[in-house]
């Protein structure tokens, strides 16, 4: 029976879940062309084409598809396993975007108590710089489009790009591939220029919102009771979408390159077997989170990562 490396298994399925070798090199602290050339010597070795490459990235063939489902269901029980048997325990401080907590981690946090009894997590959900490099929390999810300090690690951990949503019934006028019908909705805007980065594409200003708030959360709830169309990273509303509370109209990626971060200080790289233990179950939480771009709404997408 032919065998093949789990390590090679590992790099495909990063680039399955990207479809774009690229960000699957920022995850695996590797080069852009060790992962291609991982890829491509793992399509030889099986006889099979896994990706189709296409001038704006990657896609899956059907086998390619069905192998990446399987294996990556087979990774995550294996991290599950090897995190089991290390049995962590301790304490764990997070520094949080409060959105994020509230939207997104909070919701699953009793599973990963449930897997690990003996860790105690202290959340603090904000978006202020915390000193890491002197203790003030273990670990750090934040956006952003690159590494600044010097003394942290940032380690990608899924794209930041954003969705625009509206109540189901809210009526759109208009079709919002066009720059001037979409200035003319009701627009929420949050702490953070989103809006402008859209109509930068179109070397536009972008109009007055009709509503402002400073949290995601909060234009997020504005735009589930009808007020408006707000943009937000789609994990943080997942479960609006899948309850019916909000529609998707169209996705954005934005230009900047914006990605969600996790950040510790590099005289902590290891890090405890609690944080280990956290960082394994969250990115078998995000293991499904893969950015999908219609076709039909290019014009809004901006450069392909």
């Amino acid at each position: 029976m032919m065998r093949v490396n789990l390590n090679s298994v590992r790099v495909f399925c990063a680039a399955a879940k990207y479809l774009n070798f690229r960000l699957a090199a920022q995850q695996l602290h590797r080069t852009h062309g060790a992962v291609a050339q991982q890829v491509r010597q793992l399509e030889q070795q099986m006889g099979v084409t896994l990706f189709e490459r296409l001038p704006r990235g990657l896609d899956l063939t059907p086998q390619g598809d069905m192998y990446y489902q399987e294996c990556r269901k087979s990774i995550a029980r294996i991290d599950k396993a090897t995190a089991e048997l290390m049995a962590p325990q301790g304490q764990l401080r997070l520094s949080v975007p409060p959105s994020l907590a509230s939207r997104w981690l909070v919701r699953r946090l009793s599973d990963f108590s449930a897997q690990h009894p003996d860790i105690e997590i202290q959340l603090s959900a904000s978006d202020k710089l915390v000193q890491l490099d002197q203790g003030e929390a273990d670990l750090a999810i934040r956006i952003a489009a690159n590494s600044s300090d010097p003394e942290l690690i940032y380690e990608f951990l899924a794209p930041a790009d954003l969705c625009m949503v509206a109540s189901p019934n809210f009526e759109v006028q208009g079709d919002l591939n066009d720059p001037n019908v979409l200035a003319r909705q009701r627009l929420i805007e949050d702490s953070h220029p989103s809006w402008q980065g859209v109509f930068d594409q179109y070397d536009m200003q972008a109009p007055k919102a009709s509503m402002s708030f400073n949290q995601t959360t909060l234009a997020l709830d504005s735009a589930i009771d009808g007020m408006g169309i707000a943009l937000s990273p789609r994990l943080y509303i997942e479960r609006e979408i899948a309850d019916k509370r909000l529609k998707v109209l169209a996705e954005y990626r934005n230009q900047q390159h914006y990605s969600f971060y996790l950040v510790y200080p590099k005289q902590d790289k290891q890090g405890s077997p609690a944080r280990q233990a956290f960082v394994a179950w969250l990115r078998e939480q995000l293991s499904g989170v893969r950015p999908q771009v219609p076709k039909a709404l290019a014009p809004l997408m901006g450069q392909a990562l």
